[in-house]
Formats: structure tokens, C-alpha cells, sequence
């Protein structure tokens, strides 16, 4: 909550794009402050930043869910899953380390192009990602003691969690068939198919489910993103959101001109 309290009067005195550092500290590959930017300035993003966003926004859902749901194993007295799953998310970090890390999304597309070799480890890391899911739903989803803790647990109904401005995994668990990438798409997501899990009971056990579900999904989308994505560009031309490159800049001075 200091955090918070802090960085809001901060991020309030910077430009759209001096903001960009300390809207990662909450999620590095948000996407929503480069998209409201680009909105405003009627710019159009080229085709393959936006795959390459779209990927790096599904890797961190793998990311964020494997946190989510192995650190609640471990607040009802498992701490196998965490350690498991910790292993494949070094992997996944190790793929922002492959680009630029922090403000990786920004206004006009992306920092810079996927390095050499880097889609090849992603497209490793899919294959085998599945079975690193199933060993986690036998250690859990069956588990006698694990559906004791979770099964009827914190349940709210549809009308309830659309009342109370649900949204997420927290909506679609009550049984709500709802998803801003299907809902609004943005970027390629109207290319891109992936389905939509949703719960029945809206307990802690239906979470559950439907972050496992999720994580296929993204694992799906991510190949998807991986056999589209065309060549060309990564950021717009337009300089009003972008500069032109260093090497640029010093060959034209008419390549500065806004």
C-alpha cells in the first residue's frame, strides 16, 4: 500500500513514456498504458510487434498462474508445487532476459526484435511445458485432502460476482463465459483461438481449475503467435511516439523531423 501511495503522485508528474518503468513494477508486459497512448495518438502498431506483445503477455500468464497457484498449495500445506514450478519459471524469466526486460512494451510497438534463436527456446519450452502441467494436477487436482480445502470454499454465484465487479479468472469461475480478448480484442487476439474455461460453482476449487485450463490456453496461443508471426517491423514510424534509430540519426538529420 506505501508502494502504491508513492508511485501514484510520481508516475502523475511524468510523460506517457517516462511512466512505462513504474507501471512495470506491478506487471512488466502490460500492455493496456502503451494501448491507451496509441488510442490517443491514432497510431496504428505493426503487425508483428503486435505478435510479439501478444506472446510475451501469454508467458507471463503462465508465469503469474504457476505463482498464484502453487503459492496457494502452499497456504493449504504443499509445498512440492511450489518448488516444482519455480523450476519452469526461471525458464520463462530467462526469456525476458532474452529481450529487454522492463519496458519491454511501449508506446508504438515493442523496444526491440526478438533475438536469434529465441523463438526456438520458447517453441522448446511448449513441448514440454504440458507435461510439467499434468504433474501438477496429480499432485493436486484428485488430491483427497487438497478438494477438502478448496471444494465449496469462498463460493460466489454469477449475479454476485457481476455485482461486485469481478473480472478474470474470479468472473469466469462463477460461470460467467467472459474474456477481454474475446470480449474486445486488441492486438491479434481476433486472429489468434484459443477457448475460454469457465466454472460452475465460483469456489476455490473452480480457480483452481480454470488457471490450469488457462495455462494450456496461453501454452496454445504462444504456438499460435510462434507459426503466424510475420516479419517486418517492430515499432511505428510515427515520431511522435518512436525515434528513429541511432544509426539513423547520425546518417540524416531529416530523419529526426517530426
Amino acid at each position: 500500500m506505501q508502494v502504491n501511495v508513492y508511485k501514484k503522485p510520481v508516475v502523475n508528474l511524468r510523460s506517457s513514456f517516462r511512466r512505462r518503468p513504474y507501471l512495470c513494477f506491478y506487471d512488466g508486459p502490460r500492455t493496456r498504458p502503451s494501448s491507451a497512448v496509441e488510442r490517443l495518438l491514432n497510431c496504428e502498431v505493426p503487425l508483428r510487434a503486435q505478435y510479439i506483445r501478444v506472446l510475451f503477455r501469454e508467458i507471463t500468464q503462465i508465469s503469474n498462474h504457476s505463482l498464484a497457484l502453487t503459492t496457494y498449495a502452499m497456504d493449504v500445506g504443499a509445498s512440492t508445487p511450489f518448488l516444482w514450478a519455480f523450476e519452469e519459471r526461471e525458464k520463462l524469466l530467462e526469456f525476458y532476459e532474452g529481450v529487454s526486460g522492463a519496458s519491454f512494451i511501449r508506446p508504438g510497438g515493442v523496444a526491440q526484435d526478438l533475438p536469434l534463436g529465441l523463438c526456438i527456446y520458447i517453441d522448446s519450452f511448449t513441448q514440454q511445458f504440458a507435461s510439467r502441467i499434468d504433474e501438477l494436477e496429480e499432485m493436486s487436482t484428485d488430491n483427497r485432502i487438497w478438494k477438502q480445502r478448496l471444494v465449496d470454499i469462498g463460493t460466489v454465484t454469477a449475479p454476485q460476482a457481476k455485482d461486485w465487479g469481478f473480472s478474470g479468472v474470479m468472473l469466469r469461475g462463477s460461470g460467467v463465459c467472459w474474456d477481454l480478448r474475446k470480449a474486445a480484442p486488441y492486438d491479434v487476439h481476433d486472429q489468434l483461438d484459443p477457448d475460454i474455461p469457465v466454472g460452475t460453482r465460483g469456489d476455490r476449487y473452480n480457480h483452481y481449475c480454470i488457471r490450469i485450463e488457462e495455462m494450456r490456453q496461453s501454452v496454445r496461443i504462444i504456438v499460435q503467435c510462434l507459426n503466424q508471426m510475420p516479419s517486418g517491423m517492430i515499432k511505428t514510424d510515427d515520431r511522435k511516439l518512436c525515434p528513429p534509430s541511432r544509426s539513423r540519426m547520425k546518417l540524416s538529420i531529416e530523419s529526426c523531423a517530426v
